[in-house]
Formats: structure tokens, C-alpha cells, sequence
């Protein structure tokens, strides 16, 4: 009897003891919006408009350093590549920075088409 209180005991405190051993601290915050995403000064009254032929929708973008990312009309461009003519220049948090002819076109996710 005394084998089984024993038992019991240590099948009701064993989980309190062995989840406190695997609990892993983080070394970076993976949810934390990254510290050049927030200091990038995101003035764009250095951006001329441009009437375009393209009307192009951004739907999503990805900051990830020289590997972001932004997702125009469903097709995934990294910085530097090109769409219908249009280099991706920069990727900010809710914007994409596109260059074309020395002329620099900023996408907005929050814009709306007429």
C-alpha cells in the first residue's frame, strides 16, 4: 500500500517538475517588427506620382533584409527583380518602393483602385 501512495504521488508531481526543466528561453523575440523596419524613415515626399498604364494591386509584403519580399497582382517579387518593367527597389512594412525610368512608383497595401 505504501508502493502505491509512493507511486501515485510521484505520477501527480512528475509533470510539475519536468516541464519546468524544458522551458527554453528565447534569444530574439520572433514576433517583434525588426528595429531597421521601424527606424526606416518612411517619408515618401521624395516619390514623384506617375501616371501608370500598370494599376497594380499589392497584396502582401515580407521584410526580411536583402531577401523581402512583396506580392503584386499574386506574383512574388523579390528586391531587385523585375515586373512589366518595374525594379523592385524596397520593401517597407505595408509599402513597396518600385523604380522605372529613374521614377519611383510606391505601392500601398491600405490603396484602393478607382
Amino acid at each position: 500500500m505504501r508502493i502505491l501512495k509512493f507511486f501515485m504521488l510521484y505520477i501527480l508531481l512528475y509533470p510539475l517538475f519536468s516541464v519546468a526543466d524544458s522551458v527554453v528561453d528565447l534569444e530574439f523575440d520572433p514576433f517583434r517588427i525588426p528595429t531597421f523596419a521601424i527606424q526606416r524613415d518612411r517619408d515618401s515626399a521624395s516619390l514623384t506620382p506617375q501616371a501608370l498604364a500598370w494599376k497594380p494591386e499589392l497584396r502582401a509584403t515580407m521584410i526580411a533584409g536583402n531577401n523581402s519580399m512583396a506580392n503584386v497582382d499574386g506574383a512574388i517579387i523579390k528586391v531587385g527583380e523585375e515586373i512589366q518593367g518595374y525594379t523592385l527597389l524596397e520593401v517597407r512594412m505595408g509599402a513597396a518602393i518600385f523604380i522605372k525610368d529613374g521614377n519611383p512608383v510606391e505601392l500601398t497595401l491600405d490603396a484602393k483602385e478607382s
